[in-house]
């Protein structure tokens, strides 16, 4: 009785830790593709300061993209329910505008996508789209 106990407790320890063991090694390798598809969006949309249209000025350009950055990092900050999904949606989205020639409509555009990668992206592009325009505007007109 004794050794059938003892089986059976060390079956269920077992089981839990690697119930446990599972659990982390899943999350780890959902973080890992999560950040994975950030740094391609990020490179993606980095990329475009090698790709300014000559007739806006660097400081302008530069600043916009930055813009477009920010918004990317501050809205796809961290893995959830669906936001893996919608930031693929935005990925694919940005890659495929990325196929033709950029202008400052691009970049707005870029910017406003955020807004469709849920609440928090809505939230922050109606916060800061005035005044990443507002900035290219100033910067554009020295």
């Amino acid at each position: 009785m004794k050794s059938y106990l003892g089986r059976l407790v060390f079956i269920l320890v077992a089981s839990v830790v690697l119930v446990f063991v599972g659990s982390v090694v899943l999350k780890v390798s959902e973080s890992r593709t999560f950040f994975t598809e950030h740094q391609r969006i990020w490179q993606m949309i980095y990329s475009l300061n090698q790709r300014r249209p000559v007739a806006i000025n660097k400081d302008a350009w530069e600043s916009s993209v930055g813009w477009c950055l920010n918004a990317h990092c501050n809205v796809n900050f961290c893995p959830g329910p669906r936001r893996f999904e919608a930031m693929q949606r935005y990925g694919k989205n940005v890659e495929e505008r990325l196929q033709r020639d950029v202008d400052v409509d691009t970049l707005n555009w870029i910017f406003d996508s955020a807004a469709e990668i849920g609440p928090y992206g809505k939230e922050y592009t109606d916060r800061f789209r005035s005044m990443m325009r507002d900035e290219f505007n100033a910067r554009q007109n020295r």
